[in-house]
Parts: structure tokens; C-alpha cells; sequence
């Protein structure tokens, strides 16, 4: 009778496993995957089962940590029963298990039947790998779509069919169920493709177990930091001087941003390893007590240091005196943590997505993780995000594009609606192994990239202290517990510092206008990005891409928080003035009307003067700030002030102390003509050359000559070079250089 059971066994296993074709439904398409012989997956609700397995010729490896005891699956106590349906909720017990020896494919599949035929209470399942992907586990777990409620039913009955055990439904998404299989039915593999071909439900996947990366690419130097020092000067992507042989002027334009807004009454979710709370650079930014997907609950736990790093370059508190600042100092940061392994990391990942807009009510959600098999519940958690969010006006999703120098990975690649975010050099370039900073690994590109922002040598916050192993926190599993032995790291890499950068930007726009929907926001980011390095790439018109000019391994260009800012206002299309406030009025003779224009207005020396204007300023030619002026701009209903003939929010304020009291570009952008103006304090031999983004000169304008003191203009025709970003480099008489951005433009 034993044999009889036995041979049964075997024959009822090798139809699950001898086929040569191993697959998943996704949306209706074969995704395929091929046999990994090197790892089996054992389970069972029996702890004493797990742990006594009899595995002959196995080692139990820790690729988990602590995966030498077996690890405990709590999936049923996070999912919610059916209505009027009682659900066994046993806990699972659940070990990773690697071979000793190599095996051919039909020696594994052999050495799985003895497995399951000697342990006849345990599931056991095989490993898979695709070409981007080298190991993926095969839960006990598959999930199924209902088409609507009224099919649970359907769903209950084909569960009975095949001995499967129903856990529960998702809380979030009430349509998807979370089935297990058991020791006497076929493998997850097999019986989610069985659902899916009845024709009676929208989806159903088997949970892979992916060990989901986080996109870090370490460096290999460390610089050491100090702790509690700022390294605000190090935050190249903010302010480009040079730093990391970088080339002055590429960044991101913080600075002008932050003159308008410091990201004030925005959440942004991070969906990662959950970051410390108390940290002296974001406990005045955290908003409440975020939420842990592996258990379901609140607070939010810290299962390794990639979390606090994202975090701290979305909003690291500015000006405290603190490590560093985030692209957004002021707003809001709210911690959703997960592990990135395990059995039911697919559904957590989408839980955590699914709490962030609703639960945690974000504005933006940050991810800078992927690159596993594309999952339908994930799509969905995804979709309700951005449709659900924001009362309807859709959460802002952004996604790092992955590290491995090819193609843009999942989730990035799976919704049209996220922003897509690839990793650029301090030079400008896609970060590749032979970008100027010297790290040897590239950010992924292709169809799906939307921008790019900066994404190495990033100072980025830390875990607390010297913390070996997994200190006070002690998850399991657990990821490195810190980058450094010291509360900030210097050199944050990969994607996952450029996403969050964007998410950054993202929140910024909302400050000043939260009524902007997804499509908006995306469309503003798109649109105002920086073409740089056109002596690298060269960007062009790209069907399916209408936000401007587009590059496959650049997007849009460079995101630009201040453009962004500007064209989130909606200031930028009334180009004339609606009034004129004169301070001291004695000082100018004309007199406060409800509408005028600049032409031919002269501010006297000495005089203070307000224009409050519809939206855009411009001032036409005969206009004069003579030296000692004080000329503001300021647009009704935004939040910047604006100089001049140009955008940039600062005060026109000439001082008479420095060999040049100003200068500046108009138009910028232009199409092929535009002028440098700049008054100088006295007379001095002044240098003036036009450069590219590699720093070349390409112009020069003047070359050590002698000007008088006073007002001076230097025509530019740009009309013979190719469009893109340039600088100007003025040399007054001390030797002091003063450089701009000019955009060339269609």
C-alpha cells in the first residue's frame, strides 16, 4: 500500500513538473521562466514538519538571514475573510533550501518527487530564473482576480476541486484572494495557470518570490562623515560646483526653487525599508507612524538603511544645522516599510502602495525599488493610485528605471502614468560604467524612461550610530543595518537616489498648486526638464512622446525644480503689467495706474519700486534700473518673485562694492538671438566667452577689454548651433567669474 501511495505520488508530481515549458499569465501573456536545480522551497501550517524535513544531500543555506530557523508566514492574519465565510487562517511555516551539488533538470525534478514522497505534509516546490533574473521562488501562494463579487462562488468551488486552501482577499483591493495550494494538490505554478484558463477569472499569478532589489548601486570608496557637520556643499544634483568632477551648472536649480516654495503641506509616502523616525534630519518632517506591510500594521518598522537614504533626499529638513537638505526641506514624509523577500512580498509591496494613498492619504508615492516578474496586483494597487488619490486627482507615482545598463525595469516599465526615473552623472551624462564619476554601473534606459536626476556620489541621511548586524531593531529577515558607521553616508548610488529627487520635485509642485492631476504633474516634469549635453545625445521630436523633445537614454532631460515650480504656478502667459507701485513716489514722476507697460520706464536712482503683474513680467525695451534701484516683481497669486527682464526670483538690488553690480541673459530661452546685460562698478578690462555644457569654449565675446563703468550690452547669435543648454563665463577686472544658463530653443 506505501509503494502504491508512493508511485502515486511520483506519477501525480511529474505531470506538474516534466513539461519543458515553465510560464505565468500575465494580462494574458506567457511570461516565460526556466528551472533554477539549485534551490527547492519546503512548507507546511506544521513548524515540526519544516524543521525536521527529510532532505537528503541538502544543506540549509542562509540566504535569507536566520534562514537556518525556519520562517513563519503571517500572509493569513494581514488578508480580510470573506463576508459569511469562515477561512482556516493557519500560520505557515516556510524554508528556502539550497542543493549541496549541481543537478541536471531531470535529476532535480527526481530529487523534488523523493522530497514531497518522503514528506507527505509538506508543499514543495521548485525555483525559477529568467534572463534578467537569477533566482525566483515558487511560493505556496497564488493570486486570483475575481471578475466581480458575485464570482466568489466560482472561485470557492474550483478551490474545493483541487484540495487548495482559500487564506483571504485583499483588504485594499477587495476583488483579488489569496489562495494556498496544499500537499495534495499541484504546485502554485500549475494551478494558477489552471485558473486562469477556465475563463472565469480577470487574473490569476502565482507568488514569486523575487527578493524584490532596492536600486543602490554602492560605491567603492567611502568617504567618511562626520556626523551632525552639513554636506549641503556635497549635494551636487542641488547645486552643481564642480563636486565629484562634475561640471558647474547641472543640477537640478534647488535653489532658485526653494525661493518660491520649501515643499509645505505635501506627503510623500516612501515605500522601502522603512526609515527611522526619530532621525535628527526628518523627525520634524515624519508624519505619523507609517505602516509595515510584512505585518499588516502600524507602526512602520526598519528593515535595513535604503529607506532613510530615499527619504532623506526627498526631505531632510533644511537649515537645522543637520547633514543635508532635502529636495523638498519642508514637506512631509510618511515611512511604509517592507523587506523586500519572502513569501507574499508581491502582494505586501502592493499593499504598501494601496496604504500610502489611501490610508496615508500621500500626494506622491516614492519606489525606488523593482526589477522582478511583472504582477497584476501590483499593476492594480498601482492604477488605484494614480486614479484614486488626492480625492481623485490621482497620488503622483514615481519609479526608479534599475541599475543593470539595459532596459527600463518593472514597475517602471508597467504604467504609462508613472514617472520613470533614470540616474544621471555630475557630468551631465547617463550614468553608465564610463560616466566621469567613475563608478562602474549604468542606469537603466529605453522606451519608458521619462527624465533623469541625479543619481551618484549623493549625500544621503543614514541609520543611527554603529549598528552591526541588525541592531535594536533585529528584523528578520534583514537587510545591512547602515551604509556607514556614521548617521549620514556620503555616497548614495543607483536610481534609487535618482527617484526620489523627482519625487522631491513632484511635491514641490503641489505646494503651489495641489489641484494639478497626475497628467499635470507629469506633464510639467516632462515638459520643463534641461537638454543637457546636447554634445552627447541628441533629443528629438518622438511619436508617443508630446511633452517636448526626447532622448532614449536621457527622457526629457533633466529635471528642473524651479522651471517646474514656474509652470506649476500657470504664470507664464500674460506678458505685460497690470499695475505699478512707487516707493518713495517723489523719487519717480509717474504716477500708480491700474495698467501700463515698461516701455520706456526709467527707475531713478535710489528709488524702490513694486510691480505687481498679472502672471508673467516682461519689460520692454527702454526700461532702466538705474545703479542704486531697488526693482521687485511680483505675480498675483504665485509664490515667487521675479527680476527684470528674466524669471529668476531674486531682488534686483545693484550695490556699488563689487566690480560687477549685474548681470544677466535675455531672452532665455531664446531661439537664436539674445543679450547679455551687465552694469559694471567701474572701469575695468572684462572677458565674456559662450561655453557648452562640457565647459568648451565656443564664443568668444570679448577678450580683456577695456569698458567703461555703466550699463553694457553684448549682442549673442546662437542661430548656427544646435539647440540645448549653454553657459556664459564673464571675467570682470578682479578676475572673478560670473556664469549663467542660456537654453537655446527651438
Amino acid at each position: 500500500m506505501r509503494i502504491l501511495i508512493m508511485l502515486i505520488l511520483l506519477m501525480g508530481f511529474s505531470l506538474q513538473l516534466s513539461a519543458q515549458e515553465y510560464f505565468y499569465y500575465y494580462k494574458g501573456t506567457k511570461i516565460a521562466l526556466e528551472l533554477n536545480p539549485e534551490y527547492i522551497f519546503i512548507s507546511s501550517p506544521d513548524k515540526n514538519s519544516v524543521d525536521k524535513a527529510r532532505i537528503n544531500g541538502i544543506n540549509i543555506i542562509p540566504n535569507f538571514p536566520n534562514s537556518n530557523i525556519t520562517q513563519e508566514d503571517n500572509t493569513g492574519q494581514i488578508l480580510m475573510q470573506p463576508p459569511y465565510f469562515k477561512v482556516k487562517r493557519s500560520v505557515k511555516f516556510w524554508k528556502e533550501v539550497q542543493f549541496n551539488q549541481q543537478y541536471s533538470e531531470a535529476d532535480y525534478l527526481a530529487q523534488i518527487q523523493t522530497i514531497r514522497a518522503t514528506n507527505r505534509d509538506i508543499v514543495v516546490a521548485p525555483y525559477f530564473k529568467t534572463a534578467t533574473t537569477d533566482k525566483i521562488g515558487l511560493s505556496h501562494f497564488f493570486y486570483v482576480k475575481l471578475k466581480q463579487q458575485q464570482d466568489l462562488p466560482l472561485l470557492l468551488k474550483e478551490i474545493e476541486k483541487y484540495n487548495l486552501e482559500l487564506v483571504g482577499h485583499n483588504k485594499f483591493m477587495s476583488l483579488w484572494y489569496t489562495v494556498s495550494v496544499t500537499p495534495k494538490s499541484p504546485n502554485a505554478l500549475k494551478m494558477a495557470n489552471l485558473f486562469y484558463e477556465t475563463g472565469l477569472f480577470e487574473y490569476a499569478e502565482p507568488d514569486l518570490m523575487l527578493n524584490w532589489s532596492v536600486n543602490d548601486a554602492q560605491g567603492t570608496t567611502e568617504v567618511e562623515l562626520t556626523p551632525n557637520d552639513p554636506f549641503y556643499t556635497d549635494q551636487w544634483g542641488l547645486n552643481n560646483t564642480g563636486q565629484g568632477s562634475g561640471i558647474a551648472g547641472i543640477d537640478i536649480n534647488a535653489e532658485a526653487a526653494w525661493d518660491i516654495t520649501l515643499g509645505d503641506n505635501v506627503r510623500v509616502a516612501v515605500v522601502d525599508h522603512g526609515f527611522e523616525m526619530n532621525h535628527p534630519d526628518l523627525d520634524d518632517n515624519t508624519i505619523g507612524t507609517g505602516y509595515d506591510t510584512e505585518t499588516g500594521t502600524s507602526p512602520a518598522n526598519v528593515w535595513g538603511p535604503h529607506g532613510i537614504a530615499c527619504a532623506s533626499i526627498i526631505g531632510a529638513e533644511g537649515n537645522n544645522s543637520e547633514g543635508i537638505s532635502g529636495v523638498a526641506p519642508n514637506t512631509g514624509l510618511i515611512s511604509i516599510s517592507q523587506p523586500f523577500g519572502g513569501t507574499n512580498s508581491t502582494q505586501e509591496l502592493a499593499d504598501g502602495i494601496s496604504w500610502a494613498w489611501d490610508d496615508g492619504e500621500a500626494d506622491v508615492i516614492s519606489n525606488s525599488w523593482g526589477g522582478g516578474s511583472p504582477s497584476s496586483l501590483i499593476d492594480d494597487a498601482i492604477s488605484d493610485a494614480l486614479t484614486l488619490g488626492r480625492g481623485g486627482l490621482g497620488s503622483i507615482v514615481v519609479f526608479a528605471t534599475g541599475n543593470s545598463n539595459n532596459g527600463v525595469k518593472y514597475p517602471a516599465n508597467g504604467n504609462d502614468d508613472v514617472l520613470a526615473v533614470g540616474a544621471m552623472s555630475p557630468c551631465g551624462e547617463r550614468k553608465q560604467p564610463g560616466s566621469c564619476d567613475g563608478e562602474g554601473w549604468g542606469s537603466c534606459y529605453g522606451l519608458e524612461l521619462d527624465v533623469v536626476a541625479p543619481g551618484v556620489l549623493i549625500p544621503s541621511a543614514d541609520r543611527q550610530g554603529d549598528v552591526a548586524g541588525c541592531g535594536d531593531y533585529n528584523p528578520s529577515p534583514c537587510t545591512a543595518s547602515a551604509y556607514s558607521n556614521q548617521d549620514y553616508h556620503s555616497r548614495f548610488n543607483g536610481t534609487s537616489s535618482a527617484c526620489p529627487h523627482v519625487a522631491g520635485i513632484a511635491a514641490l509642485v503641489l505646494s503651489v498648486n495641489p489641484s494639478l492631476t497626475v497628467q499635470e504633474v507629469n506633464d510639467i516634469i516632462e515638459q520643463s526638464a534641461q537638454k543637457v549635453r546636447i554634445d552627447l545625445y541628441t533629443y528629438s521630436t518622438t511619436i508617443g512622446r508630446p511633452n517636448g523633445t526626447w532622448h532614449n537614454e536621457m527622457g526629457y532631460g533633466l529635471v528642473d525644480a524651479y522651471e517646474a515650480v514656474l509652470l506649476a504656478q500657470q504664470c507664464a502667459n500674460n506678458l505685460t503689467l497690470n499695475s505699478v507701485t512707487v516707493y518713495p513716489p517723489s523719487i519717480v514722476d509717474n504716477e500708480v495706474s491700474d495698467f501700463i507697460t515698461a516701455s520706456n520706464y526709467i527707475i531713478q536712482s535710489g528709488a524702490d519700486v513694486t510691480f505687481d503683474a498679472g502672471q508673467k513680467i516682461e519689460l520692454l525695451p527702454g526700461f532702466d534700473a538705474q545703479l542704486g534701484s531697488n526693482f521687485l516683481g511680483v505675480i498675483d497669486g504665485c509664490n515667487g518673485m521675479y527680476k527684470g527682464e528674466t524669471n529668476d526670483p531674486i531682488i534686483l538690488a545693484p550695490t556699488t562694492n563689487e566690480a560687477i553690480s549685474s548681470i544677466k541673459c535675455y531672452p532665455n530661452p531664446f531661439s537664436s538671438n539674445t543679450t547679455i546685460f551687465y552694469t559694471l562698478s567701474n572701469e575695468q578690462n572684462v572677458s565674456l566667452s559662450i561655453l557648452s555644457t562640457t565647459g568648451q569654449e565656443i564664443v568668444n565675446l570679448l577678450d580683456n577689454t577695456a569698458q567703461s563703468a555703466g550699463k553694457h550690452e553684448i549682442q549673442f547669435n546662437g542661430q548656427d548651433l544646435p539647440k540645448g543648454m549653454y553657459f556664459y563665463r564673464f571675467t570682470d577686472g578682479t578676475g572673478t567669474n560670473h556664469t549663467g544658463k542660456m537654453m537655446l530653443v527651438d
